[in-house]
């Protein structure tokens, strides 16, 4: 049985120019369908598509995005089933299960900084595991890895991530 694949889009700097001009639609696209066509050949096309943005951090932004943006994300790749709301909140999360120390008055950006990548893996770690993530972000380099889980190694149990700098 193959596995579902998640393709996790970033928005600005990868398929919008920046959060302020949300209009200016669509960066990369031609390059991101092309990989998720190999990805399809290589896992078959049980995929759904969501977003994965720091610009998201709140209900505000997400209601910005679902009124500028997702309609055209969606007829260029498909419905967005989820967005990660990137507040503090589960942004430190994130690192609590990581296993990081958070302390008060401190920042996501602190935690993370730029280590976009090291957050996603935390968060499909827990929220996607057993699948394929894939995320398309002009903060992270291209890479593959895979998770294996309960000590069980084997293709069936375990989480699979790759990142594509766009």
């Amino acid at each position: 049985m193959k596995k579902k694949i998640n393709i996790f889009l970033d928005l600005e700097k990868t398929i919008i120019e920046s959060w302020d001009m949300p209009f200016d639609l669509m960066m990369n696209i031609l390059f991101i369908r092309e990989e998720i066509d190999k990805l399809k050949v290589k896992y078959g096309d049980n995929i759904s598509f969501h977003i994965f943005s720091f610009a998201i951090s709140d209900e505000e932004d997400l209601k910005t995005f679902e009124n500028t943006l997702q309609a055209s994300v969606e007829a260029n790749f498909g419905t967005i089933e989820s967005c990660f709301i990137a507040s503090n909140e589960n942004l430190f999360a994130l690192a609590k299960q990581k296993g990081m120390e958070v302390k008060e008055g401190d920042f996501p950006s602190d935690l993370f900084g730029n280590m976009k990548a090291e957050s996603f893996e935390e968060m499909v770690k827990h929220t996607h595991k057993n699948q394929i993530n894939v995320l398309f972000d002009d903060l992270v380099e291209n890479s593959e890895k895979v998770i294996f889980h309960e000590k069980m190694f084997n293709q069936n149990n375990c989480t699979k991530i790759f990142t594509f700098k766009v």
